[in-house]
């Protein structure tokens, strides 16, 4: 990952919060280069037996789809 580019911050940084499916977000686009797309979907999450939560969002602008680990 290039040293200028961020890890995203959650939308909301409340403790034990989960995002309810189908919420749109305030989410940079990571599915498109150059996509200006600053709104996706929430379409799944999933709590991951090794701990954490992986998400899998929608890009509401170029319509692709990305995950992010957390």
């Amino acid at each position: 990952m290039p040293s200028h580019v961020k890890p995203p911050t959650p939308a909301r940084t409340m403790p034990g919060f989960t995002f309810p499916e189908d919420e749109v977000v305030w989410m940079k686009c990571r599915a498109t280069k150059g996509c200006p797309g600053n709104e996706a979907k929430v379409e799944m999450k999933q709590k991951l037996p090794t701990g954490g939560t992986f998400l899998k969002y929608k890009c509401l602008t170029c319509g692709k789809g990305f995950g992010i680990t957390l």
